[in-house]
């Protein structure tokens, strides 16, 4: 895993800790705002780059902006950059695809996420089968697709944006941002979501929702 990215907010406004899940989130601007490190400060083909195995990319979102927004990406599409992108898309849908070089694999939900609050999303990557996208632990899209290339790439990792650019700025919340080289089953999945959820519940009841061990932190150190 990647422990320390390079946070970038050139105009100085927005990205502000905020109350997340179980602990400290952080909120983006959207127009400058989001975390990034290079392929070899994220560790290079032993950390973030993913190879030719299965592999499932989630977060913890909030937006109320219905625009082509990144959540997590790393890579660009130009030769040698190898991507896999977890986003929103123009009609307020949410988007996982990847693409090994030669086939690029995609699925998004029909449900419509630009509604203020807090979601989780999970794309998982199964490379001899194709891709599923879960949200707030439940299936909402499935593709068929083989794409087994190397997903080793040379391209930047990011938060909240494209970071070649850059640009698609994400606008809203971020959380618990994850990558592993698993395909995660619906089980997990299902789990790490309601985890949060009762999380959520507990902050809105007043309960625990003020402290978080540094474990629970994502944001600007």
């Amino acid at each position: 895993k990647a422990e320390t990215l390079t946070a970038t907010n050139t105009n100085s406004t927005g990205f502000t800790s905020v109350s997340g899940v179980r602990g400290e989130g952080v909120t983006f601007d959207g127009t400058d705002d989001y975390f990034s490190c290079t392929d070899a400060n994220c560790g290079g083909t032993t950390e973030l780059d993913m190879g030719t195995s299965d592999f499932s990319v989630g977060a913890w979102f909030k937006t109320s902006t219905t625009a082509t927004q990144e959540i997590i990406r790393k890579g660009s599409g130009a030769a040698g950059e190898e991507y896999y992108i977890l986003r929103t898309n123009l009609s307020g849908q949410l988007v996982f695809f990847y693409w090994d070089g030669t086939t690029q694999v995609s699925a998004a939900s029909t449900q419509l996420v630009q509604d203020g609050l807090w979601h989780h999303a999970v794309g998982v990557a199964d490379r001899d089968s194709g891709v599923k996208l879960y949200l707030d632990g439940n299936l909402v899209a499935e593709t068929s697709g083989s794409a087994t290339g190397s997903m080793d790439s040379t391209g930047s990792f990011g938060i909240g944006a494209n970071t070649t650019t850059p640009n698609t700025f994400w606008n809203g919340q971020i959380d618990e941002p994850f990558i592993t080289a698993t395909a995660l089953t619906s089980g997990q999945i299902k789990n790490m979501y309601q985890i949060g959820y009762r999380a959520l519940q507990s902050h809105n009841s007043g309960l625990g929702g003020g402290s978080a061990d540094a474990n629970q932190k994502f944001g600007v150190a």
